[in-house]
């Protein structure tokens, strides 16, 4: 459902425009007696006070003079009567109104309104309706000249639900040349369904560009370094756009996020994924373990504390806290506990044991590609982003113990 709010910047412009518009107007209907006009006259007033109320978002107001014009004006109310009060109900909602029902009236009157489409659209969006029918409102009011970017984006994001992906792409694309598109996530969804295509190098083009407009998005960043790993380039040139976008992400003051573990959670993740450690990741990592949990269960915090403290050397505290995942997980650990339990049982001097725990890493990749594991959240085929990653944690182990990847 697009977010109707106004930044007060704007709200400030439209008060500053339109208040001395609904000042006439409500003084010329006060004085309508003495200008003995008919009642015709009068409705016209009433609905032109009710549209500069409603571009006020006084809508509540609105609504009583949308009535009033209806009752006034001469023969049955005009489509512009019902758009009005359709947007009344939508935005200044009444106990037992039907929004969609008033959406509907308009729309016997205005079919070729894609404005009302996508008001409607809007609507069973909101009440969770079927999305095939959303998709059909969405499609009519782009085909009746409702073609913004909202509309393109929401059609697209349906579209690439049900895997119709060039369509999708198509829709996010065309959304990207449209006024006030939201770009960051635009280049975001565009780049998602061009990787279930398999179009790398085109992903790579939408999530450096999404990095350079918001390149302190933990999961766009670790996106973007993900997927160089599916595009050929030098190595040299991998690893200094590797350490550019992680030193953006990771010069942030930690404090901006700190009453969420989620994102702080993945701003650590993205860091303890491409050695070696950037210094500031003990900052992050401070403030991670201070911060009350929100979002993230305990076993991946215990992980992520355990993966951060892995590369910074800290290597029996990094143990415990591996452990402690792995104990709380359960088919006794992931891949990922595994691999870096692997990197700080070398860290211990502990060969042995980190070939050991390599091999358990890729038990559990085998288990998860043949569907046995209890943990039911790897019990669907991993995404792209999880096998990337774990695709590396497997080389960087390989290597160190001197094991073939």
């Amino acid at each position: 459902m697009p977010d109707f709010r106004r930044d007060p910047q704007e709200t400030f412009e439209r008060k500053r425009q339109w208040q001395p518009l609904l000042d006439d107007l409500t003084g010329l209907r006060r004085a309508y007696h003495e200008l003995k006009g008919d009642n015709d006259w009068l409705s016209a007033l009433h609905r032109c006070e009710a549209v500069a109320l409603g571009v006020l978002g006084e809508w509540g107001e609105a609504g009583a003079h949308f009535i009033d014009a209806a009752r006034l004006m001469t023969g049955e109310r005009d489509v512009e009567i019902e758009r009005g009060l359709a947007l009344v109900a939508v935005m200044a909602p009444q106990e037992g109104q039907n929004a969609l029902a008033c959406v509907d009236r308009a729309l016997k009157l205005a079919d070729g309104d894609g404005s009302l489409w996508y008001l409607r659209a809007c609507l069973l969006q909101k009440q969770r309706g079927k999305p095939d029918e959303l998709l059909r409102d969405l499609s009519r009011a782009i085909e009746r000249n409702a073609d913004h970017a909202p509309a393109r984006m929401e059609r697209g994001q349906l579209l690439l639900v049900q895997k119709r992906l060039a369509e999708a792409e198509a829709d996010f694309s065309a959304a990207l040349n449209r006024e006030k598109v939201p770009a960051v996530a635009a280049h975001v969804l565009r780049a998602r369904a061009r990787i279930e295509q398999n179009k790398w190098p085109e992903a790579l083009v939408d999530l450096d560009r999404a990095t350079e407009l918001e390149p302190r998005e933990p999961l766009t960043v670790l996106h973007a370094l993900l997927i160089r790993e599916q595009v050929p380039m030098p190595a040299a040139k991998k690893e200094r756009e590797r350490r550019r976008l992680l030193s953006a992400l990771l010069r942030q003051p930690p404090r901006t996020v700190e009453n969420d573990d989620r994102p702080q959670g993945m701003v650590i993740w993205a860091a303890v994924l491409f050695p070696p450690a950037d210094p500031s990741l003990a900052d992050w990592l401070m403030y991670f373990e201070k911060v009350s949990p929100s979002r993230l269960p305990a076993r991946a915090r215990a992980f992520l504390a355990g993966a951060a403290r892995c590369r910074l050397g800290q290597w029996e505290e990094a143990l415990k806290r591996l452990e402690q995942a792995c104990r709380e997980d359960p088919d006794g650990g992931t891949a990922h506990e595994w691999y870096f339990l692997a990197l700080t049982h070398l860290g211990l001097k502990q060969s042995e044991k980190g070939r050991e725990a390599l091999k358990k890493a890729r038990a559990w990749t085998d288990a998860q590609k043949s569907g046995r594991l209890k943990n039911i959240r790897f019990r669907d085929p991993l995404p792209w982003d999880d096998q990337v990653e774990l695709k590396l944690l497997d080389a960087e182990a390989a290597r160190l113990l001197d094991k073939p990847s």
